[in-house]
């Protein structure tokens, strides 16, 4: 399943993200943030994407580009 996560690199969003990470379920993660940073994790079924989600346009065409089953905000 694709999952797209928004606040991914915050308190709350890095310990759900590493969660998803090593779940067998899980094909595919896009995790929002606001800025790139070299701190981030990596693994191979992860994607970064630098947005600001206070943005509609940005944020619509990031969900339309993934096209997630899940959503978590």
């Amino acid at each position: 399943m694709k999952i797209l996560i928004t606040g991914a690199s915050g308190f709350i969003g890095m310990p759900i993200l590493e969660r998803l990470i090593h779940s067998d379920e899980v094909s595919e993660i896009f995790a929002l943030t606001r800025k790139l940073t070299q701190k981030l994790p990596k693994n191979k079924k992860l994607k970064w994407i630098e947005t600001d989600i206070s943005e509609y346009t940005s944020i619509k065409l990031n969900s339309r580009d993934c096209n997630p089953d899940i959503l978590i905000h």
